[in-house]
């Protein structure tokens, strides 16, 4: 399965709209919101991609109960801090914001995941990887952060 990894739009509904549009150009079969959605706005625009949509609270997401209410309304899974879904038979993705390493930790510590994708931390969007399950991955912008863990 192609999954799309968005993250980090703060509200900014067109320019998730534009990347929403882009992934499913591409191929995207289901999208992953890596948290700071930051509207329920944004929530709607997820929620209208086309395909399965997951999100994960970031730690700029305050108004918790509107944003739930919004991904209930909108068909967007909503659990947390976590998400996690099936990209084959056997292999899992993991999404989680990224601002709290024990979280990120934990993930990784467990060991079911094939992928981990994740936004926000900054270190690791600048080149500083994390390791799991054999692969090798990263924030936005880290050079390992293709759609399969291979370099782009």
């Amino acid at each position: 399965m192609r999954i799309g990894i968005v993250s980090d739009c703060h509200g900014d509904c067109r320019r998730l709209r534009e990347a929403l549009r882009v992934l499913r150009q591409r191929g995207a079969e289901a999208v992953v919101h890596c948290g700071d959605i930051g509207s329920t706005k944004c929530v709607r625009a997820l929620g209208a991609a086309g395909v399965p949509a997951y999100l994960v609270l970031g730690n700029t997401d305050r108004r918790v109960a509107e944003l739930q209410r919004a991904a209930r309304d909108a068909g967007v899974r909503l659990e947390g801090e976590t998400a996690e879904l099936a990209v084959d038979g056997e292999r899992r993705l993991a999404a989680a914001h990224g601002h709290d390493d024990a979280v990120l930790n934990e993930l990784v510590l467990e060991g079911r995941f094939a992928y981990l994708c994740h936004g926000h931390a900054p270190a690791r969007a600048a080149g500083l990887p994390l390791r799991y399950g054999g692969h090798a991955g990263g924030g936005p912008g880290h050079p390992r952060a293709g759609h399969d863990g291979h370099r782009n």
